[in-house]
């Protein structure tokens, strides 16, 4: 899939027990979108989430000169910090993406309004602001075991950048091309609980940015 400057190379509302995999998608804003639908009753609101997604072995590669966008993105139903609607479930795994985000709510891999969901054993290069955002409402996540390389901007590997998220951030492998990351995991909310442990640093100049959030690394 190619060419989709302004718009998403794949993209689902809703759905249950999709499978994204091996897929090559390269020149769109959005590279792969995993989204909630809108609700029915309130076309402002969203009311059903993706559910047992999987987005693997996919290779993502967003150019230069495009308006902002992650490489792959998975919202839940909602719109506000920690709502009850439904969220979105599921994995992403293996997949290798470039140049993926443009500002500082963007990212390689971008995730809100989910619950259980794995990002692991992805490969995230040349992301510009953050390689993963966890941006808000992210319910037992875990990032697990992924190589980071590279990021751009603001210059963040994993950014928990809003609340009500908890889960674990291990394993994960962050490199320092071809600019050391300025910070490797950051916190910009008191409302985040982390296990933040056997994680590699390479030259990130702070490898974690507490946030006031409570952060065990331990």
């Amino acid at each position: 899939i190619d060419g989709v400057p302004a718009w998403e190379g794949i993209d689902t509302h809703a759905g249950e027990d999709i499978e994204i995999r091996g897929n090559v998608v390269t020149g769109c804003r959005v590279g792969i979108a995993a989204v909630p639908s809108k609700d029915p009753a309130d076309r402002g609101q969203t009311s059903v989430a993706p559910i047992g997604l999987v987005i693997a072995d996919n290779t993502v590669t967003r150019p230069p000169g495009l308006a902002p966008g992650s490489a792959i993105i998975v919202s839940g139903a909602g719109t506000t910090v920690g709502s009850t609607r439904p969220r979105a479930t599921g994995v992403v795994s293996g997949n290798v993406v470039t140049g993926g985000g443009g500002s500082s709510g963007e990212a390689g891999i971008l995730l809100k309004l989910t619950r259980g969901m794995v990002v692991a054993r992805n490969r995230i290069e040349a992301s510009v602001e953050n390689a993963v955002c966890l941006a808000h409402s992210n319910e037992a996540v875990t990032v697990r075991a992924n190589r980071i390389v590279g990021v751009g901007g603001a210059g963040i590997g994993v950014n928990v950048r809003a609340g009500a998220n908890h889960g674990a951030i291990t394993r994960n492998h962050f490199e320092s091309a071809p600019h050391a990351l300025a910070v490797a995991v950051r916190f910009g909310d008191a409302d985040n609980r982390f296990a933040v442990r056997r994680n590699t640093w390479g030259t990130a100049r702070v490898r974690i940015a507490h946030g006031g959030a409570t952060v065990t690394t331990g």
